[in-house]
């Protein structure tokens, strides 16, 4: 299921904090946003809008000090666009006309149009306004907006979201080709509709452009997706392949990141592994101070329940595929120095799980906020399902036949019910231990 929605930029803003939306188009220089990379788009000239009669040249920039002296109809304060106004305005010692501040773009041009008041504006939120004549306007000499696009570092992977950049990518390039789009300033060759934009590749600039019709102050976001899947293939230089990985840094490879095709930042939606490693290595060790010293004695239907394998498997769920190899790797091998067992054995089990887990995390299947709520704990049932039965396989590799001591049924039977009950809560605490440094490092 495809959701978009069309708000101002401040909303638009608390529905990503809240992972209401996955990829978002707003302005630049918002405040920061945990757990996602803005990449600026385009800059555009920011305009005043009035009614027909009001005397508005496209071609005749008026001054900010001109907005001191018409009726203002304001939005609110934690609008980037009216911060910046109001910034620009007060290094000539001036302010707004205390006069009527609406939260709504639709009322807000009604009023305009009626003649009540005047409305400050990117171009694209009233060009077809202006172009109809229900509209004049004219740009505000020396205020620029940049719109930016704002992706899930969490999502930035998953197909669905791929192919939704890519179409962001390609519809801004028919647009800027176009030439309908005044005063656009991008830093790249647009294309009206080029062969790489259909086949996927996305050129992403410093400063480039939004899409279609922006709204004023608004953001366009989309919720979640279904994935669809998205074809692998070569790239040119300075192109961004989202098919391909430049989107994302590759976790598990045995390398360093490959740089971004970005110009001066990170990949977009990248995640960086290593600030996850510390707070996830550390739960981990909490997570077997507790299977050692409460579920390794409480057992039932004489069967422990493993956290030392959930807790990697939720990890890989969450979508990250080195804490989750970690995670199983700790967590594995301090299990397995108080156990009578083949060193290692428990240990081999949860990578096998982390890795298949983080397989699907990755895809964005069992996703927490868009996948139905069933799902994440199926999921841990499957594995809980799998363990006992893939630790008593590896089990014969190394001789030791007393593993198959005991019921094997119970020991999945027990663990598949354990997972699924505790899968969903323990991947939410993954997912925020993960990010716990880049909150901080923000």
């Amino acid at each position: 299921l495809f959701s978009c929605y069309e708000a101002f930029v401040h909303i638009i803003e608390d529905m990503l904090q809240t992972r209401q939306v996955d990829v978002a188009i707003l302005f630049d220089g918002t405040r920061k946003l945990d757990n996602f990379d803005m990449t600026p788009l385009v800059t555009e000239d920011v305009y005043l809008a009035g009614p027909p009669d009001a005397g508005l040249d496209l071609n005749s920039p008026v001054s900010v000090k001109y907005l001191a002296e018409v009726p203002i109809i304001l939005i609110s304060r934690r609008n980037q666009l009216r911060l910046a106004t109001e910034q620009a305005m007060a290094r000539y010692g001036l302010d707004f006309r205390p006069f009527l501040e609406v939260e709504g773009e639709p009322l807000t041009l009604d009023l305009v149009k009626k003649g009540v008041g005047y409305a400050v504006t990117p171009f694209c939120a009233v060009q077809a306004e202006i172009e109809s004549g229900q509209l004049s306007g004219a740009p505000i000499r020396g205020l620029t907006i940049t719109w930016a696009l704002g992706v899930s570092r969490v999502r930035a992977h998953a197909p669905a979201v791929r192919e939704l950049i890519a179409l962001i990518q390609q519809a801004v390039d028919d647009r800027v080709a176009s030439g309908t789009w005044r005063n656009v300033r991008p830093n790249r060759r647009p294309a009206a509709v080029s062969a790489e934009a259909e086949r996927g590749v996305v050129r992403v600039p410093v400063h480039d452009v939004d899409i279609g019709r922006h709204d004023s102050q608004h953001g366009w976001s989309r919720g979640r997706v279904v994935p669809a899947g998205f074809p692998r293939r070569a790239g040119l230089p300075g192109e961004v392949d989202p098919g391909r990985g430049d989107l994302q840094r590759q976790f598990g490879t045995g390398r360093r990141p490959s740089p971004s095709a970005v110009r001066g930042r990170g990949a977009v939606g990248a995640f960086n592994v290593r600030r996850a490693l510390v707070p996830v290595t550390l739960v981990t060790l909490i997570v077997v101070g507790f299977q050692l010293a409460i579920f390794s004695t409480l057992r039932f239907e004489g069967v422990v329940i493993m956290l030392v394998w959930l807790w990697p498997l939720c990890v890989g769920l969450a979508g990250f595929t080195s804490p989750a190899l970690t995670a199983a790797l700790v967590a594995g091998l301090f299990f397995d120095t108080h156990a009578t067992t083949p060193f290692g054995l428990t240990a081999l089990v949860g990578l096998v799980l982390a890795y298949a887990a983080s397989r699907l995390g990755r895809e964005g299947v069992g996703d927490l906020d868009s996948a139905a709520w069933w799902v994440t704990p199926l999921l841990g049932a499957l594995g809980g399902f799998c363990a006992p039965l893939l630790y008593t396989f590896f089990g014969f590799f190394t001789l030791n036949f007393g593993l198959w001591r005991g019921s094997l049924v119970d020991a999945m039977g027990v663990n598949t019910a354990a997972f699924f009950v505790l899968a969903r809560p323990v991947t939410r605490v993954a997912r925020s231990v993960s990010g716990a440094r880049e909150r901080v490092r923000r």
